[in-house]
């Protein structure tokens, strides 16, 4: 019987001396576990990560260490343009100041200030009960950027934007098909931030060919992986490989 590899953090390292005076809100723990579906239940040998909302590269960080990625494969976009800077300074991959979205424009992004007890909340629409200041960002479409930049694909998009998921996906036009997995985070209730909720992102999925594979709810929103169906194991030649 062939055994399976699991990740695991080590739990006596230390953080990152790069991250050290960092506000972070973690320290990409979750992607262990995401990584260990990946490896063990899919197709999938991830070469290129794209990670949209990315804070300060910590899941992208994780994920270049786990399945030793080069980093001019790893793509990360932070709209903050603040985090985004200390992101570029820190992290050896590829580092992008634009907010991910379905237009190509220049759009108001509401930013928490860098002390506040949560850095990954900043997002398009005015957070209630927080408080933010508006910046003028770039925003981009994902297609637009993957034609312009050459890049046949994606192995891996983790996908955390604050109430704007589907917009991100929508983005993708028709590139949405050379996506092999994707985790993201989504809204089950409105709460006057996420336009569309789980359940339009999850329609919306399922009718391009992902399948859902993981999930955890987690009050309003919930964290999911999604793998495009040729790419699950689905039978017992497929964990030969």
């Amino acid at each position: 019987m062939k055994l399976l590899k699991i990740f695991k953090r080590n739990k006596k390292t230390k953080k990152k001396s790069k991250y050290d005076g960092l506000n972070l809100p973690n320290y990409g723990e979750a992607m262990y576990n995401v990584a260990n579906h990946i490896k063990n239940w899919t197709k999938i040998k991830p070469e290129i990560v794209f990670e949209i909302g990315a804070n300060f590269g910590q899941d992208a960080d994780i994920l270049m260490q786990i399945f030793n990625l080069q980093p001019k494969n790893i793509y990360a976009f932070e709209a903050h343009p603040v985090i985004f800077k200390e992101m570029q300074r820190i992290q050896p991959f590829k580092c992008y100041n634009y907010a991910v979205f379905n237009e190509n424009k220049d759009i108001t992004f509401n930013i928490v200030d860098t002390s506040y007890k949560n850095t990954g909340i900043s997002s398009i629409s005015k957070l209630p009960g927080v408080e933010t200041k508006p910046v003028t960002v770039k925003a981009i479409r994902m297609d637009k950027f993957l034609y312009e930049n050459e890049i046949r694909g994606i192995d891996f998009l983790k996908l955390d934007v604050e109430g704007y998921t589907y917009e991100v996906l929508e983005g993708f036009g028709d590139r949405i098909g050379d996506i092999k997995a994707i985790h993201l985070e989504a809204e089950h209730s409105n709460n006057g931030i996420a336009k569309y909720l789980f359940v339009d992102i999850e329609k919306f999925l399922n009718n391009k060919g992902f399948i859902m594979v993981q999930f955890d709810r987690m009050a309003n929103q919930s964290d999911s992986l999604w793998v495009k169906n040729e790419y699950w194991k689905s039978n017992p030649e497929d964990f030969k490989s």
